[in-house]
Formats: C-alpha cells, structure tokens, sequence
C-alpha cells in the first residue's frame, strides 16, 4: 500500500536532507583546514572565498596521485550519492532476466502477425474467465433472460454459426489453445449498449445493442468481434501486461520511497502502453471478427452499419452513454470513424470469402439468414421513447 506524505512533511524530510549538505564549498573547506592547521588560514581570503592552494608533494606522492587520477578515483564531489553494490547487482540481474523473459514469451497474433508479449498460460486465463464468469451470473441475476426467450434463442443461434467458424480458424491457425467444443451466451436485459467475452468462451450480449444491431448480419458481426478476442488471446496480453507494471510499480518505491517516481510511472503506462495496447487489440478484433462473419455466411459490412449508427448517436446526443466517450487517445477503443475506415481496408477481401463460388458456398443459409433479418428489422422499427429501435421490440 502506498502511504500520502503530506505536503508539511515532504518539507521537513527536504529540510533535514540538505542540513546535511554544507551550505557552500567554501564553509565546509574553511571549517576543514581551520580544525587541521591554522597556519593555511592565509590562504582564504575575507568571506570564506578560496585561493588556489599548491602543495608540495613527494615525487612518490605525485605518482600515487596520478594514478589515483587515471583509475578515476582522484576527485569526489562531496554529497555525491551513492547507492550500495546490491542495488546494481540486483538491477543488473533485473535488467537481463526481464529482456530474456521478453524474447522468450514473445509470439504473432494470428492472422495479422502482430508482434505481442504474452507469459500466461490459457489454462491460467481459462481459470479467470470461468471465475468471473460465475461473479457475472450473479451480478446479472434477475436480469439475465431465459434460455426459451426469443432474444437469447436468436443469439445463440447466430454466435452458435460464429463459434463453428472460429473453430475453423483456430485449426487454419493451429490454435491449440482455443476451446472448438464448449461456449456460453448470456443476454442481459439492460439499456446499455454493449457486448463482451470472457476467456472459457463466455460471451455476453447487452440487449441494449438490439438499438443499433438491427439483423442477424449485423449481430453475427458482433458475436465475429468478440470471438475473436479469444481466438488472439487478448485477456492473456492484458493479464501479462498488468503483471509487469505492477512489478516496475514497486521498484520506483525502491528508488523513491515517497512514491513520486510511481505517480509518474503509472499514468504515463497507461497513456503510452496500455491504451495503445488495448485500441490495437479491438482493431485486431474486428479486422478477425469481420473475416469470421464471412465465413459463417453473415454480410462483413454490417459490422461498419452499426460503428455508424453508434456515432450518430454519439454526435447527436441521442444516446448519452455514447455522447460522453473520451478522445480516442484516451480510450481503450478506436474512435467510430476510426473503425468504420479500417473496415473498408478489410471489405475487399472479406467480401471475396462471403461471395466464393459466386455466393453458391451461403445460398442456402443466405436464405435462412434474410428470414431472420425480416424478423429482427420488424421488431427493432418499434420506436422508444428516446426515438430509436426498442432494443427487444419483440418481447
């Protein structure tokens, strides 16, 4: 725990610190040779300020000074602080360890062979997952809608065709790691606009997203993004990441007990590490997620339909949640626009994989897919009170 040393007490620590210290050169030189010979006295003039002082040595002396000199031992400041040996050694130890543990435990994300550090282990992460998994259902409970209700039944249909594409990917990929048997989904009825996964495969899905996910296509494009959080192991970064900031975190209390160096080393983590981290992650996401859309026959542009929907009512103040976002350098996400122009850079070969064998490969499930867009776009064109789509309009 780090313990807030009031603004009186820095001062008398300060103080106490420079008593120590002579107050100039001069006074500490006078008080020297005052107390060693009288006889140098004449060679300081009024007010304490030194003349140029020779001294007379043995040729022996001369010699033992100039070597002195040359191993760098001949001049020391006075005050000059010096910290132990153990301190360099440890930090020497520290130093090499952490670079060989940085090669080591670096791998390439699949599919756009981004270079990440990951040191976890995905049973370690699938422990986690399943924890917060458990907390979650309580936190929901009483919220959480049925397994016969239409929304949950409409979900789990769509990420069920997602969940085969992924694991399709992570054979392509040869991800051993990722689970192609077991998968959770969970609608919460809320306002809130918003979906996640946890590692395990436990995905949740806020219904206040029905607003601005209107089919099964843009709602496959979802389940494809979170999907694919897993399928990179992005909790894995995330938990290595926090693992050696924490780390560094107590070292600067090695260097600044006060803990001045760690109020500086944690926010310039995040701003310079953390967030970039995490908005690269959700890009990688749903450049994977939009291909994993494709793949189980869902149309990879309704995921850009819905970052625009949610940036019109970002900038409208339609919804309020949405409005207040930070500046994209101060979040976790890419702006809307941003992830909108990224989608289009992907599209092109998205849409070769969702047209392969001139749309042969999807007719089929195409024509299930469009009964259930019909489905979803006559319950969400019940308006709100707010003026947008009822997030479950059907219920």
């Amino acid at each position: 725990m780090l313990s807030i040393v009031s603004p009186s007490a820095v001062r008398a620590v300060t103080t106490s610190s420079f008593q120590k210290i002579p107050s100039s050169p001069s006074s500490f030189l006078w008080r020297t040779f005052h107390a060693s010979s009288s006889a140098h006295r004449k060679h300081f003039a009024i007010g304490g300020t030194p003349r140029r002082v020779r001294f007379n040595l043995a040729p022996e002396q001369q010699q033992q000074q100039q070597r002195s000199s040359l191993a760098g031992g001949g001049s020391h400041h006075y005050g000059q602080r010096k910290y132990p040996t153990y301190l360099y050694v440890g930090g020497g130890v520290v130093a090499i360890g952490g670079i060989g543990m940085y090669f080591h435990y670096q791998n390439f994300a699949p599919m756009t062979h981004r270079r990440r550090w990951i040191a976890s282990s995905p049973e370690f992460e699938k422990e986690i997952g399943d924890e917060n998994y458990q907390q979650l259902l309580q936190q929901y409970a009483g919220n959480i809608l049925p397994k016969h209700h239409p929304a949950t039944m409409a979900i789990e249909k769509i990420g069920g065709r997602i969940f085969q594409a992924a694991g399709e990917f992570a054979r392509e990929y040869n991800l051993d790691y990722f689970d192609t048997k077991n998968v959770t989904f969970t609608v919460v009825d809320t306002d809130q606009a918003n979906a996640f996964v946890l590692p395990g495969n436990h995905v949740f899905f806020l219904s206040g997203m029905f607003k601005y996910a209107q089919t099964e296509d843009e709602i496959g494009g979802i389940l494809g993004h979170e999907m694919a959080h897993n399928l990179a192991r992005h909790q894995g970064e995330k938990i290595s990441t926090n693992a050696v900031v924490g780390i560094l975190a107590r070292l600067t209390l090695f260097l600044d007990p006060t803990g001045g160096y760690l109020l500086l080393f944690l926010p310039a983590t995040q701003l310079l590490a953390s967030l970039p981290n995490s908005r690269n992650q959700e890009t990688e996401a749903d450049n994977i997620g939009m291909y994993l859309a494709a793949k189980a026959c869902y149309d990879p542009e309704a995921l850009g339909r819905v970052f625009k929907r949610m940036d019109e009512a970002g900038s409208d103040g339609s919804d309020k949640n949405l409005a207040l976002k930070p500046p994209e350098f101060l979040s976790t996400h890419p702006s809307d626009d941003t992830r909108i122009k990224n989608m289009q850079k992907w599209l092109p070969r998205d849409n070769k994989i969702f047209h392969q064998d001139e749309g042969e490969r999807c007719r089929s499930l195409r024509r299930q897919i469009e009964v259930g867009n019909k489905i979803f776009q006559a319950a969400t064109n019940i308006s709100g009170p707010d003026g947008l789509p009822q997030r479950h309009g059907w219920m």
